[in-house]
C-alpha cells in the first residue's frame, strides 16, 4: 500500500486531493472488512485445560462447553486434555482410562450431550448434571448405543472441573466409561472386562468353545460377540440399568448395550465375573453360562414368538450338549419331583423369574423338555422346530408337522423326570 500512496503524491493532477481521500477511505473500509472475516473464521475456543469452565458461570451452555472438551479428548486419544478436565487425582486417572478404553475398544461414534442439572447445586458449587452418551464398538456394534450418565462437577479455584461419572437414575452405564478395562479381541469375540486382566483372558478362551459348542447345532450362523464382564453383582446392576440390585447368583444375561430397543440396536453379553468363573474351579459353569448366552445372541430375531420353556431350555441343551442328566445338571429338579411329585405341565415364565425358588429347576426341567424333544425329532428335527416357532408358527403346529403333538411331548417329558428322580 505505500506504493500506492506514494505515486498518487508525486502526481499533481486536478482532484488529485479528493483521490487521495477516497482512495484512504477504500483501504479503511478493506481492513474493517478483513478484520471481521478472519474473526468470523476463527472458532469459538471450548472449555479444556487452557480455557476452564469459570466455576462462577456454569451455565448450561458452559457445562456444554465442558462436556464437548470431553468428548474432544476422548475422540482425539488425548489423555493428557482428558486429565486437565479432572479434580483432583482420582478424577484425572479416571479420564486417562476412559481415553485408554476407547484407544483400546476402537470407539468410533462419541458423543456427549448435555441435558440437564440434576438437583441444586451444593452451597460450595459442587453439582451433578446428566449427560447422554452416544457411542460404537468399531467392527462390532451394527449402530451406536446411546445411554444417559450423571457426571460430577466441582469448583476448583476458578474453573469448574469433573469430579466423576457414574450410572444415571436407571440408565446402563457404559463400562468404558466408569471404570478401568482390560480387552481382548479376535475376529469375532470382544471382551472387555473390570479391573482383571486374567478375567478377559479367561472369557476370550472360554468364547471360542463357546463359538465352537453354538456352531455345532448352528452353522448358519457367524455373527460376532461383544462380552463385557464386570467385577462384581453391584456392577453388573449398574451395566444393566436394573432399577434393583441384581442376585449375587445371577451369572450372565445378554441384553441392549444402552437404553434403546428395537433392531439394529446392538446387543452384548454381560457375565458376572463375581458369580461365572471368578476362580479357576468354575471354568465348566462358566463355558455354560456364556455358550447359553451366545446361543441367545445368535438366536434373538424371533425369540418374542417362543415359549419361555422352549427360550431357556433351547440355549441349555446347546450348552450342555453331550452331557447326561445327573446329580449337577439335574439334581434341582429332580429332588423337586421327588418331593412335589411331576408337574402338571412344562415350566411357564414365572418358573423363571430369578427371584423364584425354584429357578433352577425350571432351567432344568425346560433342558430336559428340549432333550425329550431331540430324542423323538433328532437334532435336526429340534433345530427345525425352533427354527419356525421364532419365525412365528405355533408350537402345537410345528410339532403337527412333525408327527407329534403337545399333549405327546409333556407324558413324554413326565415320564423322563419319573425315571430321573428314581
Amino acid at each position: 500500500m505505500p506504493s500506492v500512496l506514494a505515486d498518487l503524491s508525486s502526481k499533481r493532477r486536478p482532484g488529485s486531493g479528493r483521490q487521495m481521500i477516497l482512495v484512504l477511505v477504500f483501504l479503511l473500509v478493506l481492513g474493517v472488512a478483513v478484520h471481521w472475516t478472519v474473526q468470523a473464521r476463527v472458532p469459538t475456543p471450548h472449555a479444556g485445560p487452557d480455557r476452564p469452565v469459570a466455576a462462577a458461570s456454569a451455565s448450561p451452555a458452559a457445562l456444554a462447553s465442558l462436556l464437548h472438551a470431553f468428548r474432544a479428548a476422548v475422540v482425539d486419544r488425548d489423555e493428557a486434555a482428558a486429565a486437565g478436565l479432572g479434580a483432583d487425582a482420582a478424577a484425572r486417572q479416571l479420564l486417562r482410562r476412559i481415553v485408554r478404553n476407547a484407544r483400546a475398544l476402537e470407539i468410533t461414534a462419541f458423543e456427549a450431550r448435555y441435558l440437564r442439572q440434576d438437583g441444586e447445586a451444593a452451597p460450595g458449587g459442587a453439582r451433578t448434571v446428566v449427560a447422554e452418551v452416544r457411542w460404537q464398538l468399531a467392527g462390532y456394534d451394527p449402530a451406536p448405543s446411546v445411554s444417559k450418565v450423571s457426571v460430577r462437577l466441582v469448583p476448583e479455584g476458578r474453573r469448574i472441573a469433573i469430579a466423576g461419572i457414574d450410572a444415571s437414575g436407571g440408565a446402563p452405564a457404559p463400562l468404558w466409561l466408569t471404570s478401568r478395562l482390560h480387552v481382548e479381541r479376535s475376529a469375532r469375540v470382544l471382551v472387555l472386562a473390570q479391573d482383571f486382566p486374567r478375567a478377559a483372558r479367561r472369557q476370550a478362551v472360554l468364547a471360542r468353545h463357546a463359538l465352537a459348542q453354538v456352531e455345532a447345532v448352528l452353522p448358519q450362523w457367524r455373527g460376532k460377540a461383544v462380552i463385557e464382564v464386570p467385577a462384581t453383582g453391584r456392577g453388573l446392576a449398574a451395566a444393566l440399568g436394573a432399577q434393583h440390585p441384581v442376585p449375587e447368583d445371577t451369572a450372565g444375561v445378554m441384553a441392549p448395550a444402552g437404553e434403546r430397543r428395537g433392531p439394529g440396536t446392538p446387543v452384548h453379553i454381560f457375565i458376572n465375573g463375581a458369580a461365572a468363573g471368578g476362580r479357576p474351579h468354575h471354568l465348566p459353569s462358566a463355558r455354560l453360562v456364556l455358550t447359553h448366552e451366545m446361543v441367545h445372541l445368535a438366536t434373538r430375531a424371533g425369540d418374542e414368538h417362543l415359549p419361555y420353556w422352549l427360550l431357556e431350555g433351547f440355549a441349555e441343551h446347546v450348552a450342555l450338549r453331550g452331557v447326561q442328566p445327573g446329580p449337577g445338571t439335574a439334581g434341582r429338579i429332580a429332588g423337586a419331583v421327588r418331593e412335589g411329585g411331576v408337574p402338571a405341565d412344562l415350566p411357564d415364565s414365572r418358573d423363571f423369574a430369578a427371584s423364584g425358588p425354584g429357578v433352577q429347576a425350571a432351567y432344568q426341567g425346560a433342558w430336559l423338555a428340549c432333550r425329550t424333544l431331540e430324542r423323538r425329532l433328532g437334532s435336526a428335527g429340534l433345530v427345525s422346530l425352533h427354527r419356525q416357532v421364532r419365525s412365528g408358527r405355533s408350537l402345537d403346529d410345528a410339532l403337527r408337522l412333525a408327527g407329534w403333538s403337545r399333549e405327546g411331548l409333556v407324558r413324554a417329558w413326565q415320564a423322563e423326570l419319573a425315571v430321573l428322580a428314581g
